[in-house]
C-alpha cells in the first residue's frame, strides 16, 4: 500500500455529520489499477448501477486501538481491510510503524486537529489516526458505519487532468440523494455508450486483429494491445470518441481518437495514434514477432560487442568449436582505480571487458545447448537455466565481496556496470541478441545501427534538448555518445530550429 499525500482529507458540513474519507492519491502504480480486489473483499455489487454498485455487501473491517510506546510516538487508532485476527499485539505494532514510517511526521488534519496516515492499493486500505477525542470520534462513527453496511468504496479526483484519483469512504446514507440519482442516470448513460463502442466495425476489427496475431505469434504482444481503450463519447463533430492509452507509447501515441482513427491503426497508416512508418515497422517486425528481441531492444544500444578473445592468455587452448578447454590467468591483476573527477572506485577498462567476456560466453553456451539438445526453438521466448543462473549469481557476489560494485540496488538501478544486477541481466541480452543472430532471426536494422528507432528518436531528443543537463542519466548519455549514434542524420534539427 502507498500513502496517499495529495487530496486527503475527512469531508461533511461538521464532524457529527461527517460523510466520507479520502484517503488520497500519490504518483504511484499502487494508485493506478482501481479498486477490484477492494470491491471483492467487501462484496460490492457489480452488478448494480451508480453508487449503488458501491455500497458493501459484507463488512470484513480490521480495526484496534494501540497505546504510545517506546516504539510508538503516540497512541493511534486503526482502520484497515487487512486481516489481523491472529496478529499479536507486537505484530500489529510493527506493521503500524512500517505504514508509519512512509510519512514519519503524519498528515496534519488542520480542522479536526489530529494527525493521520492514509494508505491504500487496489487490494486493501488501512487508516491511521492520532488518538484524540476528535479521530475518536471519527473511528467509532465509521465502524459503526461498516457494521451496518452502510459505506461505499469509489475512487474521486480533482477536475484537473493531470491529477490523480483516489480512494474515498463513503456514507451511503450521507450521499445526497440527487447525487445517487445522478450517478444511476450517468451509469446508464455509460453503459448504453459502452455497447455503441463495442457494436462499432473499427473496434470488432481492432480485436479480430488482437485475436489473430496472437495466433501467429502465441508468445509476443500485438501491436495493437492496449492498457485502456474506453470513455465513449461523441466529440464536437459528432463522431464517436475514445481514451487511447497503448501498450507500446514509445511507438504509439496516447490520443483521443474516433472510428477512423482505428481503422488507420489497423491499417499501419501513420497518423492519430501510428508515431511514424519506421516506428511501426519496428513494432510489428521485432517488438511484437519476437518476444526475445522485445526483451533485448531496451539494452540494445548499451552492447559493446566485446568477445571470449578478451580472455584469452597464452596458456589457453581452444577445441574447434571455439571453446575454451584450459582456462589460463584470463582476468586482469588490476581490477580497479579511482575515478580522477569524481573520486569514486571503478572497475578498470580491462576488467569490465574479461568480465563481459566471460559472463556473456556462460550465457551463451547455456542458450545454444538448449536449442541443438533440448529442444528449445529459437523463435520463441528462452531464459538461461537454473544452472547458469547459479553460476553467474555466484561469480557476481565474489565481486561483490571484493567491494567491485559501486551502486548496488535492484535491476532496475540505471547503473549499466555499476550495478551488477543490471550489468548480469545486459549480459544475458546481449549473449542471447549475438545467438540469434548467428540463427538469422533478428531484425536487419537492429544489426545494422545496433540501436532501436526508439533510440535513434531518444537521442536526436538527447541532442537537441538534454546533452547539456543529462537528463537521461549518465549510462544512456554514454550510449548516446558512443561511436554508433554519430551516423544519424541530424538535419532534423536545422529544420526545426
Amino acid at each position: 500500500m502507498r500513502l496517499g499525500y495529495q487530496d486527503s482529507g475527512f469531508y461533511g458540513e461538521s464532524l457529527e455529520k461527517l460523510a466520507s474519507i479520502g484517503l488520497g492519491w500519490d504518483h504511484a502504480a499502487e494508485h493506478e489499477w482501481g479498486i477490484k480486489g477492494l470491491r471483492a473483499k467487501f462484496k460490492t455489487n457489480d452488478k448494480k448501477m451508480g453508487f449503488e454498485a458501491y455500497k458493501i455487501g459484507e463488512n470484513t473491517l480490521q480495526s484496534f486501538e494501540l497505546p504510545q510506546s517506546g516504539d510508538l510516538s503516540c497512541a493511534v487508532l486503526v482502520l484497515t481491510s487487512q486481516d489481523f485476527s491472529d496478529s499479536s499485539a507486537e505484530d500489529k505494532v510493527r506493521h503500524v510503524l512500517n505504514y508509519m514510517s512512509r510519512c514519519p511526521q503524519g498528515l496534519e488534519e488542520t480542522d479536526l486537529k489530529f494527525k493521520y496516515w492514509p494508505l491504500w492499493d487496489g487490494d486493501n486500505f488501512a487508516l491511521i489516526m492520532e488518538d484524540t477525542p476528535n479521530s475518536r470520534l471519527v473511528y467509532n462513527m465509521f465502524i459503526t458505519a461498516f457494521r451496518k453496511k452502510d459505506i461505499a468504496f469509489h475512487l474521486g479526483g480533482q477536475i484537473n487532468p493531470f491529477a490523480g484519483t483516489g480512494l474515498f469512504i463513503t456514507m451511503y446514507s450521507r450521499i445526497p440523494k440527487e447525487v445517487i440519482q445522478n450517478s444511476l442516470k450517468q451509469a446508464k448513460e455509460s453503459q448504453d455508450m459502452d455497447k455503441l463502442m463495442k457494436s462499432n466495425p473499427a473496434y470488432i476489427r481492432l480485436h479480430v486483429l488482437q485475436d489473430q496475431w496472437k495466433k501467429d505469434h502465441p508468445n509476443a504482444a500485438t501491436p495493437w494491445d492496449y492498457i485502456f481503450l474506453g470513455n465513449p463519447r461523441f466529440n464536437n463533430e459528432g463522431k464517436l470518441s475514445l481514451w487511447l492509452n497503448p501498450n507500446h507509447q514509445d511507438h504509439l501515441n496516447a490520443n483521443w481518437i474516433d472510428e477512423q482513427d482505428i481503422q488507420d491503426w489497423c491499417d499501419g497508416k501513420v497518423g492519430a495514434v501510428i508515431k511514424s512508418e519506421a516506428l511501426w515497422d519496428e513494432l510489428c517486425n521485432a517488438e511484437c514477432k519476437n518476444a526475445n528481441l522485445s526483451s533485448i531492444s531496451y539494452r540494445l544500444k548499451h552492447f559493446r560487442g566485446v568477445t571470449r578473445s578478451h580472455l584469452l592468455t597464452p596458456n589457453d587452448v581452444y577445441c574447434p568449436d571455439g571453446e575454451i578447454m584450459q582456462r589460463g590467468t584470463g582476468f586482469p591483476r588490476k581490477m580497479q582505480v579511482r575515478d580522477p573527477v569524481t573520486g569514486m572506485k571503478r572497475l578498470t577498462e580491462e576488467m569490465i571487458n574479461a568480465v563481459e567476456a566471460y559472463i556473456k560466453w556462460e550465457y551463451y553456451r547455456d542458450f545454444r545447448d538448449q536449442i541443438q539438445y533440448r529442444g528449445v526453438k529459437v523463435t520463441e521466448y528462452f531464459n538461461a537455466t537454473r544452472e547458469t543462473q547459479e553460476v553467474v549469481w555466484g561469480f557476481f557476489q565474489a565481486l561483490k565481496a571484493f567491494g567491485l560494485e559501486t551502486c548496488p540496488g535492484a535491476c532496475n538501478t540505471p547503473a549499466v556496470r555499476e550495478n551488477f544486477s543490471w550489468w548480469s541481466n545486459l549480459l544475458e541480452s546481449e549473449a542471447k541478441w549475438e545467438l540469434l543472430q548467428e540463427y538469422r532471426v533478428t531484425y536487419e536494422p537492429w544489426v545494422k545501427n545496433g540501436f532501436t528507432e526508439v533510440d535513434r528518436c531518444d537521442y536526436i531528443d538527447y541532442v537537441k534538448r538534454d546533452r547539456d543537463n543529462d537528463w537521461y542519466g549518465s549510462d544512456t548519455s554514454r550510449a548516446f555518445e558512443s561511436a554508433k549514434f554519430k551516423s544519424i542524420d541530424l538535419s532534423i534539427l536545422e529544420e526545426t530550429k
